[in-house]
């Protein structure tokens, strides 16, 4: 790909670290205050960047510790991708999730969507 045709996107995969993950996490618990015992989907994290706002889409998992509630909660929308979302330096912000099963990237920008391959699903 050529330098040109790179900055007409504007998009582009990121690697996501440990630290991106945690942030992620936290503001869906933050939204969700239901899961406390989550983690994303190993495999199924991804993350990019179009212009100066970074995108991350997620299915999370539960983790050791989860409550009765927690586990019938992720049965529901709790297992479906979430998209996440940071501007202008602001912490990670929760957007929306897909409907279980709908597959695709939801609102995601559509160059990023086919760097994601257009957000298979498992």
């Amino acid at each position: 790909m050529t330098a040109a045709s790179e900055k007409s996107t504007g998009c582009r995969n990121l690697v996501a670290t440990a630290a991106v993950k945690t942030a992620v996490t936290r503001a869906y618990t933050s939204h969700n205050s239901l899961f406390r015992h989550i983690k994303p989907r190993p495999g199924q994290f991804l993350y990019g960047q179009c212009g100066d706002t970074r995108y991350a889409a997620t299915a999370f998992e539960l983790t050791p510790g989860a409550t009765h509630q927690e586990q019938v909660g992720i049965q529901d929308d709790g297992s479906a991708r979430k998209y996440f979302i940071l501007r202008n330096g602001q912490p990670w912000a929760y957007s929306h999730s897909a409907a279980p099963f709908s597959g695709g990237c939801v609102g995601i920008p559509k160059e990023l969507s086919r760097l994601w391959d257009n957000c298979p699903s498992e």
